[in-house]
């Protein structure tokens, strides 16, 4: 990453190549999880592959229709438990990605504000400078983004609601 400061000289270029990067983190985050649900998806056409193999194998050793039978109702429950395999294993997928997505959005609005205000002279007494306007509404975006709860459930370690044995009345 480039220094953390958004140039006082050309603040349009410091402020341009900031939020570059931070598209490019989310196209980086978007290729990754595509590369992860293709892995999976690989993974389970190797694994089908191995159960049907064996099933073939168990239908040549039948010698007679109660091991005909005995194959069959193997083979469904061999899919049954590719297929819940499949899914959890999606589901990790998805729900990493959220989390990651979440967490990103944090770190992106921790980004520009350390830029903007390093730009802005902010704390220094200074005016807040061209990029008070645009800082406040990105960070103000960027934290309520980073602050939602993923649709799977996971809330973030420093927003779990105290349990209410905890609370005192």
């Amino acid at each position: 990453m480039a220094d953390p400061v958004l140039p006082t000289t050309d603040p349009v270029l410091g402020a341009t190549r900031a939020m570059l990067e931070n598209t490019y983190r989310f196209v980086a985050l978007a290729d990754e999880t595509r590369r992860m649900l293709l892995k999976t998806q690989l993974k389970g056409v190797e694994d089908h592959l191995d159960t049907m193999q064996k099933t073939l194998r168990r239908f040549a050793d039948a010698a007679d229709w109660a091991a005909v039978q005995a194959a069959q109702a193997q083979v469904v429950s061999d899919q049954a438990q590719l297929q819940a395999e499949l899914s959890r294993a999606y589901g990790k997928v998805f729900a990493d990605a959220a989390s990651a997505w979440f967490d990103q959005c944090r770190e992106c609005g921790n980004d520009w504000t350390q830029r903007a205000q390093a730009a802005n002279g902010a704390g220094n007494g200074e005016a807040a400078g061209i990029f008070g306007p645009l800082s406040t509404s990105l960070a103000e975006f960027y934290d309520r983004i980073g602050k939602m709860t993923p649709p799977f459930g996971t809330v973030p370690p420093a927003e779990t609601p105290a349990s209410p044995r905890a609370r005192t009345h």
